[in-house]
């Protein structure tokens, strides 16, 4: 059994082994990885935090999947000697392994390996991460609806976003004693976030203080909905300050 994928984490189990998890196209895998934290062992290059790699496994009966040969494909250590860059891939790992079951992640998979690409080539960093956040809600069923207005299907003279609704409000139905008018542009960066293929993550970056906005707004909304209490976070926004 083989297999590719993002080593997302990798968690100490006894002196040398280790238990980690890996983003793959069919989900989070999860394995055990024998002697892999001494540093002469043939397969921990390719169990770097973030690296990209691929995985040979043997199974035993009742003992789960056990690594047997890893091969590194790509590094993104280059990433790690700057704190923002750190951050973001923090938050980014964070989103996976708590924000969509094991399953689900399949959905974000790609999105995660052009998000290592964008971060790795210099690209906007706030707006990898929201990118990247929007399409987790969605793989977790929390996507907002931004093709029509959530209560009339309209797709005409859309004015909000109501994130306890789920998505874009139409004038006629803005209630304007809880929502509030959105500006055109906010409406479109929000409908791109959604909307965007993993292949586009690099197409368009918006403002610092845009991606800000936004990202305050998804960390609430997750919470809220998912109850997501996401260090990666406040880390990200300590290190963009610095």
């Amino acid at each position: 059994m083989e297999f590719e994928g993002i080593v997302l984490r990798v968690t100490p189990f006894k002196e040398k082994d280790a238990m980690v998890n890996v983003l793959t196209a069919t989900g989070v895998l999860s394995f055990m990885a024998r002697g892999v934290l001494s540093i002469e062992n043939k397969n921990a290059a390719s169990l770097t935090q973030y690296a990209f790699s691929r995985f040979e496994f043997s199974e035993g009966k009742g003992t789960g999947l056990s690594l047997k040969n890893g091969t590194l494909i790509k590094s993104y250590e280059e990433s790690f000697k700057s704190l923002d860059r750190l951050a973001a891939l923090s938050l980014l790992g964070e989103l996976t392994l708590h924000g969509v079951g094991e399953d689900e992640a399949s959905a974000i998979y790609p999105y995660f390996k052009n998000a290592l690409e964008a971060i790795e080539s210099g690209f906007d960093l706030l707006t990898t991460v929201i990118v990247f956040f929007a399409q987790v809600l969605k793989a977790a069923g929390y996507g907002l609806e931004v093709g029509h207005c959530v209560f009339c299907d309209s797709t005409k003279d859309i004015v909000a976003v109501s994130y306890p609704d789920g998505g874009f409000v139409c004038k006629n139905d803005l209630d304007e004693e809880t929502m509030h008018p959105a500006d055109s542009r906010y409406l479109k960066i929000i409908r791109y976030l959604f909307m965007v293929g993993p292949e586009d993550v690099k197409r368009v970056a918006f403002t610092k203080e845009e991606c800000l906005g936004i990202l305050n707004e998804f960390k609430e909304y997750a919470s809220d909905q998912l109850g997501l209490s996401l260090k990666g976070h406040e880390l990200l926004l300590r290190s963009i300050k610095k």
